[in-house]
């Protein structure tokens, strides 16, 4: 017994002056100093060796005799007033003590990462949520604005002036540049900006490809659809030649278009000729005419009679607007002019002239408008035939007294003054008759005339209401012969 106790005691010492890797100097009265002492290395290598042994040995706990032997030690040491020393079992115990101390540290600070790493995660998701719906509602709003400004942009800009589906001829004269072109749609009223236009055309590549021609366009096309009328050029089409005698009525032009097949019917057509709205415009000489509601057909007088070269399948549309722009041509500022000179508005010239279009042949158109001229400077009522045969709708020459007493506010035998509106289309010798009277019968003041040949229309003249009569008894069996065979 007392050598294994001297032999624990040498272990202990042993272990005292030895480093334990394991440990790192937890036990008390280990000697540090030797483990780090060069001198050592050898015996420290020994002395590993047989720790190990001895923690292998303790740890089967195979016998419990060396714990007596350890405490006898102790004993015997406290007894001789010696410093007890640490059992290998007591190091060894305090060091898987530590161990499990330390293993229990460890699970608990496992357990807690584990916890704040679940919660790291969780925060991570939820983060990664919202942040998503923040990128979700911001896209949304994003779209909506910018959906938002490109219809705000659309409407100002690129989307067609108007709903109106009528054809109207758009004429692309050659050699004109872009510009020359947008400035003219933009005058017509086919686009809303003549800069977006250059630009699109531009953005488009067709700015340079235009193609002179005569185009059918009408105001609800696109720019697009514009542009690729007038840079694809105009497809091969039947051209004819319209003619519109001088004298004819909007009644008489209908009956010529829809008979030679350019109109299926003339519905359309008198639609469009009695809604200056859509013309008022464009031609202003035609806004706010006066009895309006009273006169058979709005634009009677204004359709002015010449020949016109168009397109087969024209619209009714395109021929009105192009004998619309005709008559502006005539009816120039010199007009105008001599019209306030003469105390007249253009329509009461355009009324008058078409009285003396319907009464007389070319050759006697000025000495008519002067029998007209002294009338209404006298007060008197111009009391022409052709007045009361456009308002009953009749060609006869020969009037009766129940039609020159026939109602209605064309009758100029009723009425005195010039009637609510033309009568018919009158040409251009026509309007200088009215505004240009003849001189010698103005002097002369000349105040009737009358039919003399029905099949020439010669016309004769007087200045009394005597010399009047006499001319009407002589030539009336004259018109009755014509009315027999000609007349309605």
């Amino acid at each position: 017994m007392n050598k294994s106790g001297d032999d624990d005691k040498n272990i202990i010492d042993e272990i005292n002056n030895t480093a334990d890797p394991i440990d790192d100097g937890f036990s008390q009265g280990i000697d540090l100093d030797n483990a780090k002492n060069p001198e050592n290395k050898s015996k420290d290598s020994v002395m590993a060796q047989y720790i190990k042994e001895v923690k292998s040995i303790f740890a089967k706990d195979t016998t419990i005799e060396n714990k007596d032997n350890k405490s006898n030690i102790n004993e015997t040491k406290k007894v001789k007033g010696e410093k007890p020393s640490i059992s290998v079992s007591s190091l060894l115990s305090a060091k898987a003590n530590k161990t499990k101390s330390n293993n229990k540290k460890q699970k608990a600070a496992n357990a807690i990462t584990s916890q704040i790493s679940d919660e790291a995660g969780k925060a991570k998701i939820i983060y990664a949520k919202r942040t998503m719906r923040i990128w979700l509602i911001s896209g949304i709003i994003t779209l909506f604005i910018v959906q938002l400004a490109f219809s705000i942009i659309n409407h100002l800009y690129f989307s067609p002036p108007s709903g109106d589906s009528q054809k109207i001829e758009f004429v692309v004269e050659k050699g004109s540049s872009i510009s020359e072109v947008a400035d003219l749609l933009y005058k017509e009223g086919y686009i809303k900006n003549t800069v977006v236009f250059k630009l699109y055309a531009q953005f488009t590549d067709t700015g340079y490809k235009l193609k002179s021609g005569r185009y059918e366009l009408s105001k609800n096309m696109t720019m697009s659809e514009i542009l690729d009328q007038i840079t694809r050029g105009v497809s091969e089409r039947r051209i004819i030649n319209l003619t519109i005698t001088e004298g004819k009525s909007i009644d008489d032009e209908a009956k010529q278009l829809t008979k030679n097949g350019l109109f299926e019917s003339s519905k359309t057509f008198f639609e469009l000729i009695n809604n200056p709205s859509q013309y008022a415009e464009k031609f202003v000489f035609i806004k706010d005419l006066p009895n309006a509601s009273e006169r058979k057909h709005y634009l009677e007088g204004y359709l002015f009679p010449d020949t016109y070269e168009i397109y087969a399948d024209s619209s009714e549309d395109t021929i009105i607007q192009k004998q619309l722009t005709r008559f502006r041509t005539i009816f120039s500022s010199e007009y105008e002019a001599r019209a306030q000179a003469l105390g007249l508005t253009m329509d009461q010239v355009v009324t008058l002239a078409s009285i003396i279009e319907k009464e007389a042949k070319t050759a006697d158109f000025k000495k008519v408008s002067a029998v007209f001229h002294n009338r209404l400077k006298k007060g008197m009522a111009l009391q022409s035939c052709a007045t009361v045969q456009y308002a009953k709708g009749i060609t006869r020459l020969n009037l009766t007294d129940e039609d020159t007493n026939y109602n209605s506010p064309y009758n100029t035998y009723l009425n005195k003054g010039l009637p609510i509106g033309p009568i018919c289309s009158p040409g251009k010798k026509a309007i200088e008759a009215a505004l240009y009277p003849d001189d010698a019968y103005l002097k002369g003041v000349y105040l009737y005339f009358c039919v003399a040949d029905p099949t020439t229309g010669a016309t004769v003249f007087s200045k009394t209401y005597e010399e009047h009569l006499a001319n009407v008894d002589k030539y009336r069996p004259l018109w009755q012969a014509y009315d027999e065979k000609n007349a309605q």
